[in-house]
């Protein structure tokens, strides 16, 4: 079965984490935090250079959120995973 990639931000690292319970209580076992680096001059700046550039494409979505939530799931799960993002004030 293949898996489904998903960057989500959101406002506040509270959301982030009630979201990231959420999907581990249902089965997402690759779940990661991270707190954008930096916001500098319009650019996003992330620990290495392909999260800075992958942050940057997605700018005028995110703007605003600095906390990455980056998980991975069953193509399946993908829909419902979006639903519990969303229900936590995620913007995929």
């Amino acid at each position: 079965m293949s898996k489904k990639y998903i960057l989500a931000y959101f406002n506040t690292l509270e959301d982030a984490e009630r979201a990231a319970r959420m999907l581990a209580k249902d089965g997402v076992e690759a779940i990661k935090i991270d707190r954008v680096a930096d916001y500098n001059d319009g650019t996003l700046i992330a620990e290495d250079a392909e999260e800075t550039q992958v942050l940057n494409s997605t700018l005028d979505v995110v703007k605003g959120r600095d906390i990455l939530l980056t998980l991975t799931v069953k193509e399946h799960f993908y829909n419902p995973a979006v639903r519990i993002i969303r229900d936590h004030n995620g913007v995929i």
